[in-house]
Order: structure tokens, then C-alpha cells, then sequence
């Protein structure tokens, strides 16, 4: 499934997006826990049976925060979340996998994906 976080600077290919193209308060944090907490809640089911999220983040950190915090407590199992990030030299998307098996021991793992090209994400890590 391909998730755009944001409508702003996102590729053709999106299927969906978190939040709207326009951010009132980018420092209400609450309210964008309810938006991704609803969107997660909307989705879920879809998310299991894709088993894969590529989601196309903004520079927008408090959303970021907001959605990672929503997947980290949602727990689905089996699904995989790639963030999408726009690399400008390569003009292309690079993914990162966000990995939530250490979240327990208090750690967060992120791997980038140096090397992955295009905007499909659909790469295996190495």
C-alpha cells in the first residue's frame, strides 16, 4: 500500500493519504495522534492484507512523530513500514525500514536503504 503522509510534493502512484494537504497547527500534537489513530483504525484491515506500507513522509516531524507513535502501538503483525524519503541529488525515493521488533527493549531501529532507487519501495533489505 502506498500512503502519502501529506497531499503536499507526493508521486502519482499514491493510494491514500494520512493527513490533508493542509496542516492548520503543525504543533498540535493531540490532534494529529486522533487523525493518525483514525486513519490506522480506517485502514488496518487493508494494511494486514497488503502486509507492506510505504509510506511518502514531508518534512512535516510532528506528523511524522504522530504516525510512528500510532504504528508502534497498534501493533499489526505481519506488516511491514517503509518510509519513503525524497532524495534530491538522485531525484528519487529512497526507503528506510522502520523496524518495531526492538521497540520493547526500548530501542528503535531504522536501516536506511541506501541504494534503493525509484518510488516503489518494493526492494528487499539487504
Amino acid at each position: 500500500m502506498k500512503v502519502g503522509l501529506t497531499k503536499r510534493h507526493m508521486p502519482d502512484e499514491i493510494q491514500d493519504f494520512v493527513f490533508g494537504d493542509r496542516i492548520e497547527n503543525p504543533m498540535d500534537f493531540a490532534s494529529h495522534r486522533d487523525v493518525v489513530s483514525g486513519w490506522l483504525s480506517e485502514n488496518s484491515d487493508a494494511l494486514v492484507e497488503e502486509e507492506r506500507l510505504n509510506l511518502y513522509v514531508t518534512g512535516l516531524s510532528p506528523l511524522l512523530v504522530a504516525f510512528l507513535e500510532g504504528w508502534t502501538n497498534l501493533n499489526l503483525e505481519g506488516v511491514s513500514l517503509k518510509l519513503m524519503h525524497w532524495d534530491r541529488e538522485e531525484e528519487t525515493y529512497l526507503a528506510q525500514t522502520f523496524d518495531t521488533s526492538s521497540i520493547s527493549s526500548g530501542e528503535w531501529v531504522m536501516k536506511s536503504a541506501f541504494g534503493y532507487k525509484g518510488t516503489t519501495g518494493d526492494e528487499q533489505d539487504e
